[in-house]
């Protein structure tokens, strides 16, 4: 996100949201603590709506560079 920040500093804000707290919550719980989700967060990963799918859904408007911004998230995520 840091990454997102620097390139788009005009169009992207990082918020800490919901699922950022659960990631933070399952690295300081010991085991055996309840999490939010009922189990780590990782075991949801792929279960997120991939970044392409914001692009494609008519939830923002088209831009000219979502090609390069779509590129860039998938690059910070490390999702090709």
């Amino acid at each position: 996100m840091r990454g997102l920040c620097q390139r788009f500093p005009n169009n992207v804000v990082t918020v800490l949201g919901n699922h950022d707290l659960f990631l933070l919550l399952d690295a300081v719980l010991a085991d055996g603590y309840d999490r939010p989700m009922g189990r780590p967060t990782s075991e949801y990963v792929y279960s997120f709506n991939h970044p392409q799918t914001f692009l494609q859904s008519g939830w923002s408007p088209t831009r000219a560079d979502d090609s390069e911004l779509l590129a860039a998230i998938l690059d910070a995520h490390q999702v090709h």
